[in-house]
């Protein structure tokens, strides 16, 4: 947390013991470089970078167990992507194909020569959309072509959306963030920076009762007032204090040196393990590229681990 705001909430709250740790640079490259051991797999979520330095500083202070947030953005619909979703969704009725998808294909055949333009989201059908906003790494129109397999990494996505005809694209979405991203990514990172720490992590919002309470509520009713609106109404009528009104910043790992971690080296070595050519997939990255870089250095991570 930021010092600037921590103390303050810390001091409304009335809480004595707590944590608030400053994390410099030479935390997180060692933390960086515990990744690879923590995860013990390819994993392309630089949050885990963080992650490692709070189950550190937790355990470090004599504290063992730690209840963590995770699942109130999927339930509650506190990510942006459900934001943006909401906006979309109306484009994606069937009958604005003859306006928008047909088109679309020539539009994106232009845009895609700018690296710096991602707007071909905008000309997806729903399953297309709900699909590339389920792909944390690349997304698969930037690997198509570069990386030739029969293997269609995103089996479980479109296997979830079979069972979920019917229902309108939002509640899709959110019930793919339950079923997909929830358990393969936040929790699996969760689990592997806590138990390398030695630390339990117990997710409160987990809870049967608030995910029954939670699921009760349609995704429209929840987005009415804005993003995860519902759950801040609830606790700001038992914690009054202004870091409600505080925008959603992201919990990943702030740098402007990631491209260090995935060099010419590097990428030679991923070509004569697996045939990727890494560069080549970072040229047709348009935005995150962080994400790009640390998803890479991960593979070629455990790659190494294994030889």
């Amino acid at each position: 947390m930021i010092p600037s705001r921590g103390h303050p909430l810390a001091k409304a709250l009335g809480h004595e013991n707590h944590i608030i740790k400053k994390i410099d640079s030479s935390d997180v490259e060692d933390s960086l470089k515990l990744t690879p051991t923590i995860c013990e797999s390819p994993f392309d979520d630089t949050s885990v970078i963080p992650s490692n330095i709070v189950f550190s500083a937790i355990k470090a202070s004599g504290y063992s167990v730690a209840l963590t947030g995770d699942g109130a953005d999927e339930l509650f619909c506190g990510y942006s992507s459900f934001g943006n979703l909401n906006k979309l969704e109306k484009l994606l009725d069937k009958k604005f194909d003859f306006l928008i998808r047909f088109p679309g294909k020539i539009i994106n055949g232009l845009l895609s020569r700018f690296r710096y333009f991602d707007l071909e989201r905008l000309f997806m059908n729903e399953k297309d959309l709900l699909v590339d906003l389920s792909c944390n790494g690349f997304k698969k129109r930037e690997w198509q072509g570069i990386i030739r397999s029969d293997y269609d990494p995103l089996h479980y996505v479109t296997t979830i959306l079979k069972d979920l005809s019917g229902l309108r694209p939002l509640d899709k979405w959110r019930i793919l963030n339950l079923k997909f991203k929830l358990p393969y990514q936040m929790l699996y990172k969760v689990d592997r920076a806590s138990m390398f720490n030695s630390v339990e992590a117990r997710p409160l919002f987990l809870n049967n009762d608030i995910i029954d309470a939670a699921l009760s509520i349609s995704s429209s009713v929840m987005m009415e007032d804005g993003q995860k609106t519902i759950l801040k109404k609830l606790y700001q009528n038992q914690i009054p204090h202004s870091g409600w009104n505080l925008p959603k910043t992201g919990f990943g790992w702030k740098t402007n040196s990631y491209e260090k971690i995935f060099n010419d080296e590097a990428n030679s070595f991923l070509k004569r393990q697996i045939k990727i050519d890494g560069n080549a997939l970072l040229k047709r990255r348009k935005m995150h590229h962080k994400r790009a870089y640390y998803g890479l250095f991960s593979l070629v991570s455990w790659l190494e681990s294994r030889m």
